[in-house]
């Protein structure tokens, strides 16, 4: 699978009401850089937190990634992409607060 249908994948999980939330909740991200952490929020947490993860696996065929905690998980991401704590809990927040993430 290329990275373009890899990209299509993650960006079915984007909703309107999550960017809204994160700018409620005193979000400074653009839509676009937004987009591009969620993006990387899903491929970095979906498994692990909501569905578990598979401790023989480090990703699946669309490129999600396995780890064997939510916590480093959420430090994949944040150093995937250089955010701040406090960034990856506006970004969490924009999703839970739409749709329970975990």
């Amino acid at each position: 699978m290329d990275s373009e249908e890899n990209s299509e994948v993650r960006d079915e999980f984007f909703l309107p009401e999550f960017f809204a939330m994160y700018k409620s909740l005193g979000g400074s991200a653009d839509e676009v850089e937004y987009r591009q952490r969620l993006k990387s929020f899903f491929l970095h947490t979906l498994h692990t937190c909501v569905y578990g993860y598979e401790p023989t696996a480090t990703q699946d065929e669309k490129g999600y990634r396995f780890y064997a905690s939510r916590e480093e998980a959420m430090l994949a991401f944040m150093e995937a992409e250089q955010v701040t704590h406090d960034e990856y809990l506006l970004i969490f927040r924009s999703v839970d607060n739409v749709h329970a993430y975990t």
